[in-house]
């Protein structure tokens, strides 16, 4: 870069130097009809630029992932327990009876009688001679007489007894479900293009210039 601006700026001295002798060989040149005149004016030096190859980048999301663990459930099914009284039973002898008919007695008196031969006539006459004491039925009585057992069960008591009355559903833990998922986003820079752009490697300056111009004689 410094090299052509060193050669620019010695191609303008070396113009401004050579039109500096013309126009003095010029101006002592009194036959000729044409003269010279020193002219000053501004030249503009262009700058120096060149084409650079520029690799352009972009940021992008890249997904950051991690593990999570989920509980993992099932529906059990679940006994309903509930208490109630029994009734408890027992085997009871009860006795039975039936009527009879026992006979009642009673005793009386049989008057007794013997036959007597009076002596004087011979004639035979019955007499008493006293009673004897005899037992005879009167009659019956009803009378209640065992005749046997009965046997039937009866309740003694109540006992606590424990029974399923139904069950419910149930939702129980049966493990852990580990899966990937992602958790978020990290910035990360790529390469996307390259850019092409110019630089520039001298700027443009002015510089006064002076120069020899012919313009006609008074």
């Amino acid at each position: 870069m410094k090299f052509a601006c060193s050669a620019a700026l010695a191609a303008l001295v070396l113009v401004g130097s050579m039109s500096s002798a013309f126009a003095q060989d010029d101006c002592c040149d009194p036959c000729k009809r044409y003269t010279t005149k020193i002219v000053e004016r501004t030249v503009t030096i262009p700058a120096v630029t060149r084409t650079v190859r520029t690799a352009v980048f972009e940021t992008i999301d890249v997904p950051v992932y991690g593990n999570k663990c989920t509980p993992m459930f099932r529906d059990v099914k679940v006994p309903i327990y509930r208490t109630r009284d029994v009734p408890v039973y027992r085997t009871r002898r009860t006795p039975k009876y039936e009527n009879h008919e026992v006979p009642v007695y009673a005793t009386r008196q049989i008057p007794l009688t013997r036959e007597v031969c009076d002596p004087c006539t011979g004639e035979r006459t019955t007499v008493p001679c006293g009673c004897r004491t005899e037992r005879y039925q009167s009659g019956v009585r009803v009378v209640r007489r065992q005749c046997g057992y009965d046997v039937d069960r009866v309740q003694c008591g109540v006992r606590c007894e424990t029974y399923q009355a139904g069950h419910q559903i149930r939702r129980v833990r049966c493990g852990t479900k580990v899966e990937r998922i992602q958790t978020g986003t990290r910035p990360v820079k790529r390469f996307k293009e390259w850019k092409c752009e110019t630089v520039v490697v001298c700027p443009a300056r002015e510089r006064v210039v002076r120069e020899c111009v012919r313009v006609p004689c008074p």
